[in-house]
C-alpha cells in the first residue's frame, strides 16, 4: 500500500480511452459496484461496462507493472459517482462491505483511485484523506484529475455547493472481495 497520494492532472491526455466521451450520465446506474477479474480475458464487446472494465484493467495493469511487479492482484472493483445535487460523503474506509455485514470480517483493498470526469471544477466536492498520525490532505476535484490513494485511510467528500462532480472510482484488490458486493 502507498502512504503518499499521487495526483495526475489532465489524465485524459494519457488515456487511450476517454471515459468522459463514453458515459451517458443520464442513463447509467451510479454507485453500483462492478468487479473486474484480472484472471479472465478482457471482453471485446462495446457496451459501456465492457469499455469501463477494459479501461480499469488497462489502468491497473500498467500501474501494477510499474509499482508492484512482484504482487499478484485478483482484480479491481469500480463504480461511478455523480455528486450533482449530492450533499457529501462522510468519512469512511473502503472495505468489503458484504463480508463486514454478513460475517463481521473486515478486509480492505490495496489502493483506490478517483478519476474526475467533469468539465469544470465544482465548488466543494473536495476529497479529504486523513493520513494516519498526520494532516488532513485535501484534493480539489479538478476536471480530468486522477488521484491514486490508500483508500483504507479515512476519507470523505465535502458537500458540492455548485456545479457537478462526476467521477470513476476503483479499488485494487489482492484477494477478491465477496461476490455479494456485486449483486
Amino acid at each position: 500500500m502507498i502512504d503518499e497520494t499521487l495526483v495526475l492532472d489532465n489524465f485524459e491526455k494519457f488515456s487511450s480511452l476517454n471515459l468522459k466521451d463514453i458515459i451517458d450520465w443520464n442513463t447509467i446506474e451510479t454507485q453500483k459496484p462492478y468487479w473486474v477479474d484480472f484472471s479472465k480475458p478482457t471482453t471485446t464487446a462495446l457496451d459501456i461496462h465492457s469499455l469501463l472494465e477494459k479501461w480499469c484493467k488497462n489502468f491497473w495493469n500498467s500501474y501494477i507493472e510499474q509499482n508492484y511487479p512482484d504482487i499478484e492482484f485478483a482484480g479491481a472493483e469500480y463504480w461511478l459517482h455523480d455528486y450533482n445535487g449530492y450533499d457529501s460523503l462522510s468519512f469512511h474506509k473502503d472495505k468489503d462491505e458484504y463480508s463486514l455485514k454478513n460475517f463481521n470480517e473486515t478486509t480492505y483493498p490495496h489502493l483506490g483511485i478517483v478519476y474526475y470526469l467533469h468539465d469544470e471544477e465544482p465548488e466543494g466536492g473536495v476529497l479529504q484523506i486523513q493520513i494516519p498520525e498526520g494532516e488532513l490532505e485535501e484534493i480539489n476535484a479538478w476536471p480530468y484529475r486522477l488521484v491514486v490513494f490508500n483508500s483504507c485511510y479515512d476519507h470523505n467528500v465535502t458537500p458540492v455547493t455548485k456545479g457537478e462532480r462526476k467521477c470513476f472510482v476503483s479499488n485494487l484488490w489482492i484477494n477478491a472481495p465477496h461476490e455479494g458486493n456485486f449483486k
